[in-house]
């Protein structure tokens, strides 16, 4: 059995996560997705599934970092 973790993350990294098409994003973007998945202990190739559901939201705490917007739940393995 597969251990998964869930991160609530911004909606439009579902396409580099999940396909790994980082096409319009900007080096910084592509930058703050990277140090936070790394802060998080997880990597792009490790995520399995996007929720459809998304809310306008503040980042969670622990990644202050990050600017509120679209925010959807990443499954990671």
């Amino acid at each position: 059995m597969v251990t998964t973790t869930e991160h609530r993350l911004p909606s439009h990294w579902a396409a580099a996560l999940i396909n790994g098409d980082t096409t319009g994003m900007e080096d910084q973007e592509i930058d703050a997705m990277t140090s936070t998945l790394k802060h998080l202990g997880v990597n792009s190739s490790s995520c399995l599934d996007v929720t459809d559901y998304q809310d306008f939201e503040h980042p969670p705490s622990y990644i202050p970092w990050l600017l509120a917007g679209a925010y959807a739940t990443f499954s990671f393995a």
